[in-house]
């Protein structure tokens, strides 16, 4: 075969490949389109070849490209590049005849013509993966908004890790480490697994698309996936963020307000009557009462929030674990005065008590015997904390034998001698 011979077969493979190619093809001439395949037509819905020949290749362009780069600079800086590299991908928009987008994958050859510029375009539709990826990137931004909180309580947990060490309850550092990482890898790895599946489908989806086998159930059907999957990873981003706000209360005395002088009764009282505030479906439910025992002038200098912090988490605690939903009971709060400055709280209910193989593993951090039902125990842990660290005191679980769950707290404070009004708030509250 001779060389002219060869050459001839050369072309026209060559021209059977543009021809029968999925991928769009243009040639472009000084800025004007010469020729173009049928994919290239029925990529941006163009009826004849007639009715792009000699068009500027700007004109089936979008205005802009990406950042609001007009198409016309970006084209500009693509034919330089194109005269360092012969042959070279980017992402571009066209404008259809329909007036809509399509975003494509374009691959930039430069022809040997002489002192023409030539130009082969090959492009390929990635509207879909475009679609995609913006979704996706909204989602990843969401997460990282997540894991600027979750880092933030990684920083303080790691700030508390020599006060964890000196008490004898939450000296395993380990554990809690494994803790935060159970709690936060399920969620997570939910995320992970759809979004994972996410791109799988659609790059099915898109070869589909692409050899025109795809049917609009297939279609229908990735939408409805779609929708799915991004349910599932938002629920489980909102698991992270809730888990967030638990893990945050964990350094509570390090956060809570200064010292001040606290009127004891007054002070429980109102934070009993906030609870029956914000969680009153949960406490109407259980039908509890709560009772007061504390003398009108016992006044403490102390961080109110601490205060507040043990009630509330001592009677979340009892609600939660203690009674069922149709279940009537009582709370009794019992504050002493021992000397000057050291003074005892009782506090106990009259719910199922805790069983005696969990007694030991209750001020632990993450344990639960209810994980089934969302509680991720910290509630407890919070109260020795800040039992013992915040205020430098102890707490022990008196065993009441079935009859209800008792905590005794003992704790050093300076005595305040201002009087201090006790108010309305003062009276114990049914709840």
């Amino acid at each position: 075969m001779s060389e002219d011979s060869a050459s001839t077969t050369d072309d026209s493979l060559f021209s059977i490949f543009l021809t029968n190619t999925i991928d769009g093809a243009v040639i472009i001439e000084n800025g004007c389109i010469k020729s173009c395949n049928d994919s290239f037509l029925r990529l941006l819905r163009y009826e004849s070849r007639d009715s792009l020949t000699g068009r500027d290749f700007l004109h089936i362009s979008a205005e802009y490209q990406t950042e609001n780069v007009s198409s016309e600079s970006m084209f500009h800086s693509i034919q330089k590049e194109n005269a360092k590299n012969s042959s070279f991908r980017f992402d571009w928009l066209y404008q259809k005849a329909d007036e809509t987008s399509l975003w494509t994958e374009t691959t930039i050859t430069r022809l040997d013509s002489g002192d023409a510029t030539v130009l082969l375009l090959m492009i390929r539709d990635i509207s879909l993966q475009m679609e995609l990826e913006q979704e996706i990137y909204k989602r990843n931004q969401a997460l990282e908004a997540s894991n600027v909180g979750l880092n933030f309580v990684i920083e303080n947990l790691a700030e508390t890790q020599g006060q964890l060490i000196q008490s004898e309850k939450m000296a395993n550092i380990a554990r809690l480490v494994a803790g935060i990482a159970h709690e936060i890898n399920t969620p997570a790895g939910i995320s992970l697994t759809g979004i994972t599946q996410l791109l799988e489908e659609s790059k099915i989806v898109q070869r589909q698309y692409e050899d025109g086998s795809l049917t609009q159930d297939e279609f229908e059907d990735f939408i409805s996936s779609v929708t799915e999957l991004s349910e599932m990873v938002k629920g489980s981003i909102d698991k992270v963020s809730h888990l967030i706000s638990s893990f945050k209360r964990i350094d509570i005395t390090q956060s809570a307000d200064e010292e001040q002088p606290v009127n004891v009764k007054t002070h429980i009282g109102g934070t009993l009557y906030c609870l029956e505030s914000s969680l009153s479906a949960s406490l109407s439910a259980s039908m509890i009462e709560n009772h007061i025992e504390c003398a009108e002038d016992i006044n403490v200098i102390i961080k109110p929030e601490l205060l507040s912090q043990i009630i509330s988490n001592l009677v979340i605690n009892s609600i939660q674990h203690g009674y069922g939903p149709d279940k009537h009971g009582h709370i009794y709060i019992s504050v002493k005065r021992e000397s000057a400055n050291q003074f005892t709280l009782l506090y106990k209910d009259d719910g199922c008590g805790i069983d005696a193989e969990h007694i030991h593993n209750i001020f632990s951090p993450f344990y639960t015997t209810r994980r089934k039902d969302g509680h991720i125990g910290l509630g407890l842990s919070i109260v020795y904390t800040i039992v013992t660290q915040g205020l430098g005191g102890t707490i022990e679980y008196i065993d009441n034998e079935g009859c209800g769950a008792q905590f005794l707290i003992k704790v050093r404070l300076k005595e305040a001698q201002a009087s201090i009004s006790t108010g309305a708030l003062a009276d114990a509250k049914s709840v």
